[in-house]
């Protein structure tokens, strides 16, 4: 069965999100660090089966009656649309993670050589470790933002200054619960791909990461990109 094959499937998981387990690629780089992908369509369904808090917060602060409230709803949305944007070149394998808070079950499609589920797990305790870190270092800076509340708020520049940190420790909250979560999830499949395989091996000659995927048959949505930025 081809990746082709494999990324075709992919994109029925919207519709078939209970009964079809969602994709995620396995992939080592040339660093030997094995990082998790996952295409949009799957991430979709991730997102898709879980409530989305920080969203839910901003809108019902942007409906609240007093606009002292409202207005800091709208100032959280726009932080949180420039958050968005940042956040894919901050850490692209923190977004990942955090997909696997949502609901349904796994399917992990990595290179025939490698130990997969040995290797699947000690990926996600590193990001548990490392975003439990981060944490704690988000949750002095947002400490710190918050006793400068009164005087960063009335301020139209600094107000990322003020958010940023409460973004982060949220985000590295759900990076450390989805890893947590796939790591208990009993529904975990693995399958080896050989065009997986020949991927790895060409990812270590340091070529553009889009090429190789292309000469290595893997086309898989966003794969390259992705590589690209983690390698």
């Amino acid at each position: 069965m081809s990746v082709v094959e494999q990324s075709g499937s992919v994109g029925a998981l919207t519709a078939a999100a209970s009964t079809t387990p969602i994709a995620v690629y396995m992939i080592r780089t040339r660093r030997h660090r094995s990082m998790l992908f996952l295409p949009p369509e799957s991430i979709e369904v991730c997102v898709a089966g879980r409530r989305d808090t920080i969203r839910g917060v901003i809108r019902r602060m942007m409906l609240h009656r007093y606009g002292l409230v409202r207005w800091f709803g709208r100032v959280g949305r726009v932080t949180h649309r420039f958050y968005q944007k940042l956040e894919d070149r901050i850490d692209p394998l923190e977004r990942m993670v955090k997909a696997l808070n949502g609901t349904g079950s796994y399917r992990v499609f990595h290179a025939p050589h490698t130990n997969a589920r040995s290797e699947y797990r000690e990926t996600l305790r590193g990001q548990m470790v490392k975003h439990s870190a981060w944490f704690i270092v988000d949750g002095c800076l947002t400490l710190v933002a918050v006793s400068f509340f009164w005087v960063l708020v009335p301020i139209p520049g600094p107000n990322v200054f003020f958010y940023y940190p409460a973004l982060r420790l949220a985000s590295h909250y759900r990076a450390v619960t989805g890893a947590r979560k796939a790591l208990a999830d009993p529904e975990v499949t693995f399958t080896g791909l050989d065009e997986l395989g020949t991927l790895e091996d060409r990812l270590r000659s340091g070529r553009s990461a889009p090429d190789v995927c292309a000469e290595a048959g893997v086309h898989v949505n966003g794969l390259g990109p992705f590589l690209q930025r983690v390698t």
